[in-house]
């Protein structure tokens, strides 16, 4: 089957993804610049490379400068401020730490899934699912509530379960009774593509029932893919205050058959960077830190709203298949291209296909690099495919991290092409900072999610 998510897609076996075959190295050529510019792979053209022009001996005394001054006022808000916040904040927990101390037995949710239960509470993960060929809804529901629904299986007891939002107290899981109409929904009408997604923007413009478990499943049972082929597809909705995705997707490998790599397969390739010592940590940290204190906010653009979007307005959902190019082809084009990743090479595309419609626009383009929010997970890919026996599984959002990224979309990197994008994306991508940053960032949105609703 072909597993999709908004966003991103894996054909047939997911692994393939990080698992395939090594190959050897190519050199870039016209299908990886079309790829890079946010192109249809099938456009070949000829591009020309700009130079990055490097900063003079001024302005880097003076970025210098101003990155000491940075860390000096992070150094004063980390042992100033945040203590006397703390100490301001600190009787407001009290009253929920007595409560949690009074009822010892209840499953409170962790910080970070907290704090997407009390401020967020449109955070909510969508999985399409996407068959070979037509299946009933009937035989979706059942093996789903075979596997996740049984008595038996009290692992998977979450799907049985909602959490209590109070405002003064933290939330907590509560059993509940999973309603077989509510939460399994059959579509028999023919759906394309372009129907579909339709169909998921609406979903998402849409909360979830507070006093159900907070999932649902929507099959569409006629459904007709791009390539004009009669399938069925399967919508997955779960509050993200149930687990993240790396989590989630560990949970349905449990009903996959094969649910692990095939003998053979290497796993994915090892992380060679150096260990970092205290020092450099605490470097780390404080640049981390720094960054998230002091970030301020983009302009309103192209790409930005001048005002807040709430859950019920419209949305838009699109997804897109490279249908002349496979996983194996863009790793050979990654080592063309200096090693690049993957993701690399999608977060280039992306970075090309968001400057050329910008620059369809009115504004011609924007003014500013767009900072990018990129959740990414803190636990490595084997763990999705490692039995229940060998790690058992813990839901919430205890493997959730974030980095923010600048995409290249601004004035001074207009005339940057494809090549030197990517580089320029495997620059930031590659910095080992990232790591202390992404765990530092769900770190803040955990202590908000600590905090009772009313005051966070």
């Amino acid at each position: 089957a072909t597993v999709r998510t908004v966003g991103c897609h894996l054909r047939r076996w997911p692994p393939r993804l990080v698992m395939a075959p090594e190959a050897s190295s190519a050199p870039p050529g016209p299908m990886s610049d079309a790829l890079l510019e946010g192109n249809d792979a099938r456009t070949l053209h000829a591009a020309s490379y700009a130079d990055g022009s490097r900063p003079g001996c001024f302005r880097r005394v003076c970025a210098c400068l101003g990155a000491f001054l940075l860390d000096l006022l992070t150094i004063l808000f980390l042992v100033v401020a945040a203590p006397l916040l703390l100490c301001l904040l600190g009787p407001l927990i009290l009253v929920p730490l007595v409560d949690r101390l009074l009822h010892p037995r209840r499953e409170y949710l962790d910080g970070v899934s907290a704090a997407f239960a009390n401020l967020t509470p449109d955070a909510i993960i969508h999985g399409l699912f996407i068959s070979e060929e037509p299946v009933e809804a009937e035989t979706i529901f059942s093996k789903f509530q075979e596997n996740y629904l049984s008595p038996e299986r009290t692992v998977f007891a979450r799907f049985k379960q909602r959490f209590v939002v109070r405002g003064c107290l933290w939330p907590y899981w509560k059993d509940a009774e999973v309603d077989v109409s509510h939460h399994f929904r059959t579509v028999k009408e023919p759906h394309g593509q372009m129907e579909l997604q339709a169909a998921i923007a609406q979903h998402q413009s849409k909360e979830l029932d507070p006093e159900r478990p907070p999932w649902e499943m929507w099959h569409y049972e006629n459904y007709t893919d791009e390539n004009g082929k009669p399938c069925s597809a399967t919508l997955l909705r779960l509050s993200h205050s149930m687990a993240d995705g790396c989590t989630l997707m560990r949970v349905l490998m449990q009903a996959a058959t094969p649910n692990k790599p095939p003998e053979g397969i290497t796993d994915a390739r090892a992380d060679r960077r150096k260990r970092p010592n205290c020092c450099t940590l605490l470097r780390y940290w404080l640049t981390a830190m720094r960054k998230l204190i002091f970030m301020g906010d983009d302009k309103p653009s192209t790409f930005k709203s001048s005002s807040y979007i709430h859950i019920d307005d419209p949305k838009v959902v699109a997804w897109n298949t490279v249908k002349c190019t496979s996983v194996a082809d863009l790793k050979v084009m990654g080592k063309g291209l200096g090693g690049a990743t993957i993701n690399d090479i999608l977060l280039a595309a992306l970075s090309g296909a968001m400057k050329r419609y910008a620059e369809t626009t009115q504004s011609g383009g924007l003014s500013n690099d767009l900072t990018v929010c990129s959740w990414v997970s803190l636990c490595p890919l084997k763990h999705i495919y490692t039995d229940l026996s060998e790690k058992p599984l813990k839901w919430g959002n205890s493997t959730l991290g974030c980095v923010y990224l600048k995409f290249p979309l601004g004035e001074r990197h207009r005339e940057l092409k494809s090549q030197k994008t990517l580089h320029h994306l495997q620059n930031m991508t590659k910095d080992p900072a990232l790591m202390v940053e992404a765990k530092s960032a769900v770190d803040l949105l955990s202590f908000f999610g600590w905090l009772p609703k009313m005051v966070a």
